[in-house]
């Protein structure tokens, strides 16, 4: 039969047919909705008026009067409850999730392993939520080295910068032995530091070298216009990929310098940390 307005653009009205016997009266819905006028009921042909010849409540349907037996009774449903609360777990359930089969729901505990994106630690501390909203990852890498003595540099080589004295560190992979740091973690890490030297007489050009197992970074060049350099400071940066296992180090470079060449312990410094 023809109607006057738009079709129904979204969804569906579900159809429920009932069976009456002339004595019923209460009839069990097959969704819960909120109010009788969430329903059309009809009775022999006949619209009923909600909450007048009829009640609803959740998925029970109560009529005022029993239906005739054998009455063509149906109800279509114009709205349905997205949850059944009825359906759900009863109290004592603090902490928990609520899991459905697409009819009855469970209430059951938080899987350790975490959720999708996040995972913890063993200890469930791997991130936490400090009292001022500000994130704390108590075990992700980091270290801070200083140099550990005074280095005197030979002319038209590679020298190691033994940094050796751990000033600060999260986590393992920092040899005080060698100076060497091992990444524990495949990621991206983030290198920085400050370094000091002087080189005096005839020096061409001087090179800092951040030394990987994939690649060498050169982060600092510098060609003298004059025959001496005194206290010269130096501070970089570099970000690099390193895979679990891969080492990195720090090293000079210093070409014809016929005169005293160092690099000053306590004012020469790098760090590393896991940023990505």
């Amino acid at each position: 039969m023809a109607y006057i307005g738009r079709d129904v653009q979204y969804g569906t009205l579900e159809k429920q047919d009932l069976i009456a016997d002339g004595s019923q009266t209460v009839f069990t819905l097959n969704y819960g909705v909120t109010t009788a006028a969430s329903l059309i009921v009809s009775v022999g042909g006949v619209i009923q008026e909600p909450d007048t010849a009829y009640t609803v409540s959740g998925t029970q349907l109560t009529f005022t009067a029993a239906p005739d037996a054998g009455s063509n009774v149906y109800v279509v449903f114009l709205g349905k409850e997205l949850i059944d609360m009825e359906k759900l777990p009863a109290a004592g359930t603090s902490g928990n999730v609520l899991t459905s089969d697409g009819t009855n729901w469970t209430s059951q505990a938080v899987s350790a392993g975490g959720v999708d994106g996040i995972t913890s630690s063993a200890a469930g501390t791997a991130i936490t939520l400090n009292a001022d909203n500000s994130v704390n990852m108590g075990n992700q890498p980091y270290f801070l080295a200083q140099l550990g003595s005074q280095v005197t540099l030979t002319d038209n080589t590679f020298n190691d910068l033994p940094m050796t004295t751990l000033v600060d560190s999260q986590g393992t992979g920092y040899n005080t032995g060698t100076g060497v740091y091992t990444a524990p973690v495949t990621g991206k890490y983030l290198f920085t530091g400050c370094l000091e030297w002087d080189i005096y007489t005839g020096c061409q050009h001087a090179h800092l070298h951040l030394d990987t197992s994939n690649q060498v970074y050169q982060l600092f060049r510098m060609q003298p216009s004059h025959a001496n350099m005194h206290r010269w400071s130096t501070s970089w940066g570099m970000s690099v990929h390193m895979d679990a296992g891969d080492t990195a180090k720090i090293k000079v470079y210093v070409q014809n310098a016929s005169g005293d060449k160092w690099v000053y312990h306590a004012q020469t410094f790098w760090a590393g940390q896991l940023v990505a």
